[in-house]
């Protein structure tokens, strides 16, 4: 039961092979915001990161009000004027949302990052098949995560992304390129607004 709290959203080829595990997986409580809270910890045990209080406490205030949009800028652990440590705990924030199906919005826009933190993007994109809205405007100073966002949205077929805001981040024609080939050639016709 507890693999599955934090495997919920997975699809089955990211999941171990257990038996009678899909018999039983229709009675499982996944948990806050299916099952984010869960998955987030299990992030920050794997990566060594204290569980932030105020992440669980927000994401249980989301969940209370059957809210599906994620703004990290109401965080107030990740402002600019937090220390760089306190920032740095983001990895795991991202890596929760990969296989998530309980946000529907993510929004994260000038937010400093590390280079993991802005990697972790591209993965969330490579793999979640929820996400409608994505605002991930003035994050990077430099186009590097572009590049591998864009081939991360190329090998996501399922994906539902309807808004994209990529706005006020450095582009060069490396990153634009990969960006639209086979990024955004991929996504099917529900979306609607690039930024």
């Amino acid at each position: 039961r507890a693999y599955m709290r934090i495997t919920h959203g997975f699809p089955p080829t990211h999941r171990c092979k257990m038996n009678d595990i899909d018999k039983s997986s229709e009675d499982v409580d996944v948990g806050i915001a299916g099952g984010y809270t869960n998955t987030y910890k299990a992030y920050c045990s794997y990566l060594g990161k204290p569980v932030s209080k105020q992440m669980i406490h927000y994401i249980t205030q989301l969940d209370n009000a059957k809210r599906t949009d994620l703004d990290l800028n109401e965080l107030p652990f990740l402002s600019v004027k937090t220390e760089l440590s306190a920032r740095l705990a983001l990895v795991p924030v991202i890596k929760a949302l990969t296989h998530n199906t309980y946000f529907r919005e993510v929004i994260g826009a000038n937010i400093a990052m590390n280079k993991d933190a802005m990697m972790q993007w591209a993965n969330v994109m490579r793999h979640n098949r929820t996400l409608g809205k994505v605002v991930l405007s003035g994050l990077s100073q430099n186009s590097e995560w572009l590049q591998i966002f864009g081939e991360a949205l190329g090998h996501n077929e399922a994906n539902k992304l309807q808004i994209l805001d990529l706005s006020s981040n450095p582009l060069k024609a490396h990153g634009v390129r990969h960006l639209c080939f086979p990024g955004l050639i991929a996504i099917p016709p529900t979306l609607r607004t690039l930024n």
